[in-house]
């Protein structure tokens, strides 16, 4: 058996590298998300627990 006859033509492995590199960037893109949205929920959280806020509700009140 030759080499060539086991081995996957170029295009299958093209191919697959393509879709690695694609499912590698989603994947970035997805923990950069995750990252935004827990920074966002820290700062909203922040903002909702500051006590700067609960003064400035009591002097509106």
């Amino acid at each position: 058996m030759k080499l060539s006859e086991t081995l996957p033509p170029p295009e299958m492995v093209a191919q697959q590298i393509a879709n690695a590199r694609r499912e590698r960037e989603l994947l970035r893109r997805l923990y950069r998300l995750s990252l935004d949205a827990r920074a966002a929920r820290r700062e909203t959280e922040q903002n909702v627990h500051s006590p700067v806020d609960d003064r400035q509700e009591g002097e509106r009140g």
